[in-house]
């Protein structure tokens, strides 16, 4: 931000081109050069909106007063673990991707790196729906505690922070 209003005191339309050349070009190198950037991307923005977005609903159900009172550490951990469920669980298929995209890339380096609209379609070709979400279920056996110490530690670490004061 700070950035952007420095540079956009004297000619806010001249910055503003540059600006999204330098993203058009910065893109295109990343999409050109793709060795999972755009798996990732698949993966971890609408994964991370599913994380947070399973996390709020599963504690409005487990814990419906929330105005009232905070929710109980139990409540926090169990909705913190289908957050962690929801997150993988949803996109798992981009991570598959791109983990094929990056195992291609680094045993075959003699070959054109496939795209990964590609590497899908081969995945599914040769392995149908069960390729894609090959792995998920020890994923989100991790994924379970893993994500619900972090919505806990979270909540520990704001309270204390806050004074014991709700949110």
């Amino acid at each position: 931000y700070l950035w952007k209003s420095k540079t956009n005191t004297k000619n806010p339309q001249k910055s503003s081109s540059f600006v999204f050349f330098y993203l058009f070009f910065f893109c295109s190198i990343i999409i050109k050069t793709d060795k999972g950037f755009v798996g990732t991307i698949l993966r971890e923005v609408p994964g991370t909106a599913a994380w947070f977005g399973m996390y709020e609903m599963s504690l409005s159900i487990l814990c419906p007063n929330q105005k009232e009172e905070d929710p109980k550490s139990w409540q926090v951990i169990a909705a913190g673990g289908v957050g962690g469920m929801g997150y993988w669980g949803a996109f798992y298929p981009a991570d598959t991707v791109k983990t094929e995209m990056q195992t291609i890339t680094t045993t075959m380096s003699n070959i054109k790196q496939p795209s990964f609209i590609e590497t899908f379609r081969t995945i599914y070709k040769t392995r149908g729906m069960n390729g894609l979400y090959a792995g998920l279920g020890p994923t989100l056996l991790r994924a379970i505690p893993a994500n619900a110490a972090v919505f806990y530690v979270y909540d520990v670490v704001s309270k204390a922070m806050l004074g014991g004061k709700k949110k």
